[in-house]
């Protein structure tokens, strides 16, 4: 090798070993800037345009959630106005059977007509002793109206229960099916239904709205009656008022049959305005009814006194 070569190579390391200038290495580190940046940059778009893939995927899932429950809301109401119709169909068909019903001269006897009638098939029934109207207040209805009757006070079995009879009873032929036979066949008879308690119960009645000073020996009406826009009636012995929230159809005292008596009855709460069947009077000697009053044999006497009458009252709600 010559001698300037080797010179040539010394002087080439000797140039690799000196530092950059100044320039250069600011060229470098802006290289590097650029490189950093753009990474950064592209990081940044990538995850943009990923992040806008999720959320239009989740307004879509939205959108047809949405539209599913719309559809289901209006099957539902579909089938909801389906069934309406259907119930108001069967109701008209049934108030059309009813005005064409061949019953329908019995209810106007009793003085019921179209003007009258509730307007709602729906309602709650109940039956108010010793009256022979209903209260007079609205939504309340009669559907007829009669008179009391059950078993003799001395009879050992017929019926416990006292049934508001109706005043016209309906008889179509004799000894033909569904028509009646002359003469007793049956062992099971119904008597009038009589007011027993002499005078002393005067002080605790109201006679203002009958045409008696006194109901001893006259036979007791009913009369049932319809409350429209209710579903339920409560009768509470004891009380006088209703509990919170019901409405006050009547009030009055609890009555039954004598200690005496061997046909016990059950209990009727009696209205404390009375009044009677009219063309009753006398003692018949049929079904009786008197006054209860509360004694303390197994009954607390506090708050239960003994010796006094039982008040009661029918609610419906």
């Amino acid at each position: 090798m010559k001698v300037n070569d080797c010179s040539d190579v010394s002087s080439q390391r000797a140039m690799m070993k000196m530092p950059l200038p100044a320039k250069a290495r600011t060229q470098q580190v802006l290289l590097g800037s650029v490189g950093v940046l753009f990474v950064v940059v592209f990081s940044c778009v990538f995850y943009a345009a990923h992040t806008h893939q999720r959320m239009q995927q989740f307004q879509n899932d939205l959108t047809n959630i949405k539209a599913s429950f719309q559809k289901r809301s209006a099957d539902m109401e579909n089938r909801f106005r389906r069934s309406v119709s259907q119930n108001n169909f069967v109701k008209k068909q049934i108030k059309h059977v009813v005005k064409r019903s061949p019953n329908e001269s019995f209810f106007l006897q009793q003085g019921i007509h179209a003007s009258t009638a509730p307007e709602s098939n729906a309602g709650a029934t109940y039956i108010r002793w010793g009256r022979r109207n209903c209260p007079e207040q609205d939504g309340t209805h009669l559907v007829y109206h009669g008179s009391a009757a059950g078993g003799h006070h001395t009879s050992t079995g017929g019926s416990t229960d006292i049934i508001c009879l109706a005043r016209n009873i309906t008889y179509t032929q004799n000894g033909v099916h569904g028509g009646y036979i002359e003469g007793h066949q049956s062992a099971s008879y119904l008597y009038g239904l009589e007011y027993r308690d002499s005078s002393w119960i005067n002080a605790l009645l109201d006679y203002s709205l009958t045409e008696n000073i006194a109901v001893q020996f006259h036979s007791v009406p009913c009369a049932v009656c319809m409350v429209s826009e209710r579903i339920n009636q409560l009768m509470i012995p004891g009380r006088n008022e209703c509990p919170r929230g019901w409405f006050l159809e009547y009030t009055g005292y609890m009555m039954s049959s004598g200690n005496s008596d061997k046909h016990g009855i059950r209990p009727l709460c009696v209205d404390d305005t009375p009044q009677v069947v009219p063309g009753t009077q006398g003692n018949q000697q049929g079904a009786s009814l008197f006054m209860m009053e509360t004694t303390c044999t197994s009954l607390l006497c506090e708050p239960v006194v003994a010796g006094r009458e039982i008040r009661c009252v029918v609610c419906t709600i």
